[in-house]
């Protein structure tokens, strides 16, 4: 036991006098005796009463003494101290992301996550004794430092008060990362990651530092640095629903009976329940003006991570059935913001229960195809509404891109490059089909894939909606290495492919270890500019157009291409991602109004995308006062981020091969316990009373 306040036990100092009462002798009046009788009663008082005799029994003096030393602990503020040394240095590691959110943290369930978290990391930073230091860093999509190493208390407090949860995903590797290099080449650490656990662990730049020999102690291994973290759990099991994505398709159609043509939008709302008890959800629809009516969902439980590992192969599985997607045909001419919003049931995280699009009043995408002659492309593109194809030579085109370069396809929303491609490609949306991007990063390999068995398609990407390719035969494709920004939709047969650091990655026998890849059938590629589809297969060489795949692989391709058109802008975004105000909206000063209600002005120019940030804030973000445009754009911005709706707590963290189990006890140090001391003196004081009033122990 330790004191916070020794200077207190001076109260103790209140036992003399007590003490001291019981010595003094009684003064007496002195008084003429008729009777020897009386003398002698005289006598035996005076004895009795005689300073410093031996003291006698007395209840009342044990409770005083025991009244005074119990208030002279507790103004010591005496503590136990749990685990705490001294010139310990700490690292604490706050998750602020979306799901620290949710509302069933606390004694009462009813904190949010990151209420709980920071209560905890207050009563470690009052924990700190002399020699003892902590550093602050906070976690979300990235990973903010708050503080250095320091014993400042006050500072440390002030920096927990400026936190709160941010509509955004988790990268906790960048925070683990950071841990690490703060706490490299000290002693006496320990780290302290105050999370839900919703997030997944890699750290592959961390293991790469250390099997090439850069980090200080090169003998230790990963799960040896990560000894002195510590993570500790907060929340419960999850109750949540939720809208995951959403967005819109419009396309023009021809009236019924008529040559005029009307606007047709289709809205896509995916909900989903990660419940392990089925929900009944209700979901509404609405305008700015409009409130469709609303429609019921029957979802089943969300199974877990276990159920679905052992999974009998070919057995429907529970977590399809948990996730549903709701189609609505919008009446014709609707523009504007378009919410979808869960009524019902209401949970601990309300983030994900509502999401909004915004529909242009103009969706038509004017495409150029450069292609010698495709069929099945043509046949593909003119069954689709709202589309205006213009088509070209290969060989006229490349005439005009020689003497023009980019500026000779800046009059279209999106290209397509059959088995043709131009040099290069710096900006706009554009597919290439059997040929290579020339896109850097791109490099062909010399040896073709024959044959190629298909053993993944990312069914979430935008570009694969209704999109399977477990039917599509290939007969053959160029092999290709993507750059690491792009993403392979669409993945073949698994090849050797080069080992890049291959004097540390050997085998037990000393020689380099062989590595494998599944090889990009299909990739997407995204940039600042430049919005880019591969098909490294001729579609002549597939029955790919004889599947209802191609049709509708077009037709989610060039909606997604055409958002790299200056004129053109997303009709939803996830939140942390930034917003781009695409060039050629004019030069000058704008403003971007927040759905918190600050304002941020911006730098347009004709020359480049204006990229704003600061979008970690789900709702409606507004552009005004743009050059030439009386009119002001908005952008919605979704949380739409499944690992962030799917907030049950993790009791382990995962992190490769490794766990992390939960260790609540953690963030328990020194607690007070002077409250029982003064409580306990109140209680004998009350016996101190009862028994002076009895007159019981003289």
């Amino acid at each position: 036991m330790n004191l916070l306040d020794p200077l207190g036990l001076l109260g103790l100092t209140a036992l003399i006098p007590v003490i001291a009462l019981y010595f003094l002798k009684l003064k007496r009046e002195e008084r003429t005796v008729p009777s020897t009788l009386l003398w002698k009663k005289v006598i035996e008082d005076m004895q009795v009463n005689a300073p410093f005799q031996r003291l006698k029994y007395s209840l009342l003096l044990i409770l005083q003494i025991l009244l005074i030393g119990l208030f002279g602990f507790a103004l010591a503020r005496p503590y136990l101290n749990l685990g705490s040394v001294p010139g310990k240095k700490t690292v604490l590691l706050i998750d602020t992301s979306a799901s620290m959110a949710t509302r069933d943290a606390g004694n009462d369930k009813k904190q949010s996550r990151l209420d709980a978290a920071i209560h905890d990391a207050r009563t470690k930073i009052e924990d700190l004794r002399q020699g003892d230091e902590m550093a602050l860093f906070a976690f979300d999509r990235e990973t903010r430092q708050l503080s250095k190493f320091t014993s400042d208390r006050s500072m440390l407090k002030q920096m927990l008060d400026s936190l709160h949860t941010r509509d955004l995903g988790t990268r906790g590797d960048e925070a683990f990362e950071s841990a690490l290099a703060t706490i490299q080449g000290k002693d006496n650490v320990e780290v302290l990651v105050l999370s839900d656990g919703c997030f997944e662990l890699a750290l592959d730049k961390e293991r790469a530092e250390a099997a090439k020999g850069n980090t200080e102690d090169t003998k230790a291994s990963l799960p040896d640095r990560l000894k002195s973290f510590r993570f500790v759990a907060y929340g419960g099991v999850s109750d949540n629903v939720g809208i995951t994505q959403m967005n819109a398709r419009t396309r023009t159609v021809k009236k019924k009976g008529g040559s005029a043509e009307e606007v047709e939008t289709v809205l896509f709302v995916t909900v989903e329940n990660f419940a392990p008890v089925p929900r009944e959800i209700v979901l509404s629809i609405s305008t700015e003006s409009v409130q469709f009516p609303s429609k019921v969902v029957q979802l089943k439980a969300r199974v877990t991570r276990a159920e679905t590992a052992t999974a009998e192969p070919g057995k429907e599985m529970l977590m399809d059935n948990a996730r549903s997607e709701e189609i609505f045909k919008l009446p014709t001419g609707t523009t504007g913001v378009v919410t979808a919003k869960i009524i019902s049931p209401k949970d601990s995280f309300p983030n994900d229960d509502v999401a909004s699009v915004v529909i242009d009043d103009t969706e038509s995408i004017s495409l150029l195809l450069v292609s010698e002659g495709n069929y099945f492309l043509e046949k593909a593109f003119a069954s689709m509404r709202g589309l205006t194809v213009k088509k070209v030579d290969p060989k006229e085109f490349m005439k005009e891109w020689e003497q023009k370069g980019q500026q000779a396809v800046e009059l279209y929303d999106c290209c397509i490059f059959d088995r043709v491609a131009p040099v290069s490609w710096t900006d706009g949306g554009a597919m290439f089909l059997g040929v290579m991007p020339p896109v850097a990063g791109f490099v062909k390999n010399e040896k073709a894939l024959e044959w190629p068995r298909i053993n993944y398609w990312d069914a979430d990407h935008p570009l694969m909606r209704y999109v399977t390719f477990g039917n599509v035969t290939i007969k053959s494709a160029q092999s290709w290495t993507v750059p690491k920004a792009a993403k392979a939709v669409v993945e073949g047969p698994i090849e050797e492919v080069e080992n890049t650091n291959p004097a540390v990655e050997k085998n037990a026998d000393g020689t380099p270890k062989k590595k494998y890849a599944m090889r990009p059938l299909v990739s997407a590629f995204v940039s600042d500019r430049v919005r880019v589809i591969g098909v490294a297969f001729d579609v002549f060489e597939t029955d790919w157009p004889s599947r209802p795949a191609m049709p509708l692989f077009c037709g989610n391709a060039l909606p997604w291409l055409a958002q790299a058109s200056p004129r053109r802008r997303p009709s939803a975004q996830r939140t942390g991602e930034p917003l781009a105000i695409p060039a050629g909206l004019g030069a000058g000063i704008a403003t971007v109004l927040k759905p918190d209600g600050s304002s941020e002005s911006v730098q347009l120019t004709r020359e480049h995308t204006t990229f704003v940030k600061g979008t970690e804030t789900i709702g409606l973000y507004e552009l005004k006062g743009i050059p030439g445009e009386d009119k002001s754009r908005i952008y919605a911005f979704n949380l739409a981020n499944h690992a962030e709706s799917d907030n049950g707590v993790r009791d382990t963290l995962k992190i490769g091969d490794l766990s992390m189990v939960s260790h609540p006890s953690a963030v328990q140090a020194k607690r007070e316990i002077w409250r029982w001391l003064a409580l306990g003196a109140a209680c004998i004081l009350l016996m101190e009373w009862w028994v002076y009033h009895r007159r019981i122990g003289l």
